[in-house]
């Protein structure tokens, strides 16, 4: 039986006024207003070494996550969870850059971000779970139809699929983390089928100079225990390839 049980709701709130009042100075944000909504609703169950949150409803600013999360061991992590958010634009939460754009976030990047975590941590870390996001914003580019699966155990994490919608065509791939050995590996391979060049240049630039439909397969493998070594040392296969491609001026079909 559960050491407690019981129901959440915390009415919508201004998250960042309450943490300003606590002396919690937050960084810099590319959405000054970011944080500014929050609610919670959600049953749950747990003992001193588990928790479980089902029926999950979050509220953050204009997005809205659903479903359950449970954390079968807090010491493992051992981590499931089925979530599902209607919209996100993730550059708002992130730190702007010079120019005001926020750096871009992909499942790539983020795959080698995780590789600077301690490799034992890596070896007892445990996750199951899928990810679905109807729309998504990253540095500009909007995708939507947002697929992640994690599973992740004794060292061997899996993100398949990454899949998405996005400029009338999709982006596929599958990235794979292997820690069971001294040197940790990093796998990706990505597909990028059909996406109209110009709408999303414009979007990530504001620049319309290309226009055409895109097609990349990238193939990749690295090994490295820093981020980079892991960024260096990638090797493998990548096509590219433009279909009725037009450079302002230039015809390159």
């Amino acid at each position: 039986k559960p050491a407690f049980e019981g129901k959440l709701n915390v009415p919508i709130f201004n998250l960042r006024s309450l943490l300003a009042k606590l002396n919690q100075k937050l960084p810099p944000m590319a959405d000054r207003k970011a944080l500014s909504a929050f609610a919670l609703n959600t049953e749950f169950t747990g003992t001193s070494k588990s928790i479980s949150l089902n029926k999950l409803t979050m509220v953050l600013d204009q997005s809205t996550l659903k479903g359950d999360l449970a954390v079968a061991d807090f010491e493992g992590p051992d981590v499931r969870f089925g979530l599902g958010i209607d919209q996100i634009n993730v550059e708002d939460y992130m730190a702007p850059t010079i120019k005001g754009k926020p750096l871009p976030v992909t499942p790539e990047t983020a795959a080698v971000g995780a590789a600077q975590l301690p490799i034992e941590m890596l070896r007892k870390l445990k996750i199951k779970g899928d990810l679905l996001i109807g729309k998504l914003q990253i540095a500009g580019a909007k995708m939507h139809n947002v697929k992640l699966s994690i599973n992740a155990a004794g060292g061997n994490i899996k993100i398949n699929p990454v899949a998405a919608s996005l400029y009338n065509g999709t982006y596929g791939g599958i990235i794979n983390l292997d820690a069971t050995k001294k040197m940790p590996k990093l796998t990706f391979n990505s597909n990028l089928a059909g996406v109209n060049i110009e709408p999303l240049l414009f979007d990530m630039t504001g620049d319309r100079s290309i226009s055409g439909i895109a097609n990349l397969n990238v193939n990749v493998a690295s090994t490295g225990d820093r981020n980079n070594l892991l960024k260096n040392r990638l090797t493998g296969p990548v096509k590219f390839r433009v279909n009725n491609g037009i450079y302002r001026g230039i015809d390159v079909a």
